[in-house]
């Protein structure tokens, strides 16, 4: 497929501490790569308290190709979401700003995307990818995603990483991906990978950096819950396919 141009959407919540020079990197390593004649970075400032929106005012300033937007309401989807919408380009990538898949992430996607796929997932669920985390974090992970491809009989072994498609193939599913947190990105993935039947997982290098926030059983419940709840969502979505 023919990709001129890219839009990175990144989504941040009180990231003052890394956004500077994180940015930079993202926007030196986009401008020197070879092939791609226009990008967008498109941040979007999750409701932060802390500099952030200071340090993105510079930023605007500064570069033209780097968008800030800043959402009323707090919540992964929420985020991805308006990003989607603010893209310029048909080819979008969700990542994040700490950089934990490395930069080449981005070529590497882009080049499977160039060779034909629709959905091209960086995944720790890929048996060449390194995913080191918490023993209670890789616990849950390797659980969730067994139930996802259970509940949802589906391949994918990672939905939570990086995400390229055209979002031309989001509109219909985002009728139905209704959640404004990270499920959303599930949702979106295993609706395009119905319809679509183009995805592909890359392998990725995940370190958990210590920065990182410990999991809370709290949220781990928060996170089942919507499983299951969606669950439901996609047997809806997934009879207007099978019509």
């Amino acid at each position: 497929m023919e990709l001129s141009g890219i839009s990175i959407i990144i989504p941040i919540y009180n990231e003052g501490v890394i956004l500077e020079k994180n940015l930079k990197l993202y926007h030196d390593y986009l401008s020197n790569l070879t092939g791609l004649d226009s990008f967008e970075i498109v941040v979007i400032d999750n409701a932060s308290t802390d500099t952030t929106p200071q340090i993105l005012k510079r930023f605007k300033r500064s570069y033209k190709n780097i968008k800030m937007y800043r959402t009323a309401g707090k919540g992964l989807g929420i985020a991805l979401k308006e990003g989607l919408n603010r893209a310029k380009h048909d080819v979008v990538m969700f990542t994040a700003i700490d950089i934990c898949f490395g930069l080449d992430i981005i070529k590497l996607s882009i080049e499977k995307y160039s060779g034909g796929y629709s959905l091209v997932l960086g995944s720790k669920g890929h048996k060449k990818s390194i995913y080191k985390a918490p023993v209670q974090r890789l616990i849950f992970s390797r659980v969730y995603n067994f139930l996802l491809r259970v509940l949802f009989n589906t391949n994918i072994r990672d939905t939570q990483g990086t995400f390229l498609i055209n979002k031309k193939l989001s509109r219909k599913p985002l009728a139905f991906a209704n959640s404004e947190n990270a499920w959303f990105q599930t949702q979106l993935a295993l609706y395009i990978d119905k319809t679509d039947k183009n995805t592909v997982e890359i392998p990725v290098k995940y370190i958990e950096q210590e920065r990182k926030s410990k999991m809370k059983y709290t949220d781990a419940l928060k996170i089942l819950r919507e499983m299951f709840e969606g669950y439901f969502k996609y047997r809806q979505y997934k009879k207007t396919t099978d019509e």
